[in-house]
């Protein structure tokens, strides 16, 4: 029995220490796909992380109800949301693009965004550039809530890790007062968010915003894409060019869907340009791509150590157990 614990106990530290079997921990999840949503032929498409084409990402395409496909977001099970626009619809989908069904119905109109609260929630923007509704929906697809923004403009949203909603402010004829409001998760307004507005750091337009692993947002404003540290303070721009939805994946890289060169922008974690991962009529994608949404599916990570250890240290105790029983039922002998 002493010699199998040892034994067990001996592969998992070799297992751990020379990255065998694949068991090593990765301290960065590997990015498996990119999915992005093409506005103009109500499909998700999907791509290799260097951005060659895959094809179609399973059934998420006009047969199970895509119609003007909008938003991405995988949750924490790796399940696939798409924003079906013009049925005001969220459908769901496993992750490698089985149908699940519709998620959540919304009162209909134009809609922007989805994103995800710490507890679940799913949030998305409804509605005209002058009136405009936040709704959330729980996370088995109920209407939990529905309120108005007063907040002018169609931007994508984002949400910090206490729950505190950042929507972006575009009026229509005048950038004066164009910025980033929070808003808690009832609608009451928090105010201009610290120096994320036109006159203090020119925030323009803006189209979307996206916080990084570090707690600094992010704010696509006419042609730039503009840092704020998490107090609000201005941190200058980040990275030049026309983006329009702002995705981070998990090596800190910063992905943008540029609807006017209807191409997929991607940045490294300086803010350095990287390239146009994708665009339209080239690398097999259509002429009228135009890229709406994008979100990110990983590798399925291997065991940890940690998890071997607790599976070894269960075989060793079942394997005592067993050894003891054996002992207890065993015939005493007797000398003759």
């Amino acid at each position: 029995m002493v010699r199998l614990q040892v034994q067990l106990w001996t592969i998992l530290i070799l297992i751990c220490t020379t990255g065998s079997a694949g068991f090593a921990a990765s301290p960065v999840p590997q990015l498996e796909k990119i999915l992005v949503s093409n506005f103009n032929n109500s499909k998700v498409l999907q791509f290799s992380p260097t951005g060659t084409l895959l094809g179609v990402f399973g059934q998420a395409d006009s047969s199970t109800g895509i119609s003007t496909a909008g938003s991405l977001i995988v949750d924490q099970q790796g399940r696939v949301y798409v924003s079906s626009i013009s049925t005001g619809k969220v459908l769901r989908y496993t992750r490698n693009g089985q149908f699940l069904g519709t998620f959540a119905t919304t009162p209909g109109g134009f809609f922007r965004g989805l994103d995800f609260d710490s507890g679940g929630g799913l949030y998305l923007r409804q509605g005209a550039v002058s009136s405009n509704n936040i709704l959330r929906f729980d996370s088995s697809g109920n209407l939990a809530s529905n309120f108005i923004t007063f907040v002018e403009g169609q931007g994508d949203i984002a949400i910090d890790g206490s729950g505190v909603l950042y929507v972006p402010l575009d009026q229509p004829f005048s950038a004066t007062n164009d910025g980033i409001v929070r808003m808690t998760t009832t609608g009451t307004s928090l105010g201009v968010f610290g120096q994320a507005n036109n006159a203090q750091s020119g925030v323009n337009s803006p189209e979307s915003a996206a916080f990084d692993a570090n707690g600094n947002l992010y704010v696509a404003s006419a042609g730039n894409v503009l840092r704020y540290n998490a107090a609000g303070t201005y941190l200058g721009v980040f990275a030049t060019g026309v983006a329009k939805n702002l995705e981070f994946d998990a090596a800190g890289n910063l992905y943008g869907t540029d609807g006017s060169e209807e191409a997929v922008l991607k940045y490294d974690s300086n803010g350095n340009f990287v390239g146009k991962l994708l665009t339209a009529g080239s690398g097999g994608l259509p002429a009228n791509f135009l890229p709406e949404g994008i979100t990110f599916i990983y590798q399925v990570p291997e065991p940890s150590c940690a998890a071997l250890a607790a599976m070894a240290g269960g075989l060793v105790a079942i394997f005592w157990l067993l050894d003891r029983r054996c002992q207890d039922r065993a015939p005493s002998r007797v000398p003759s």
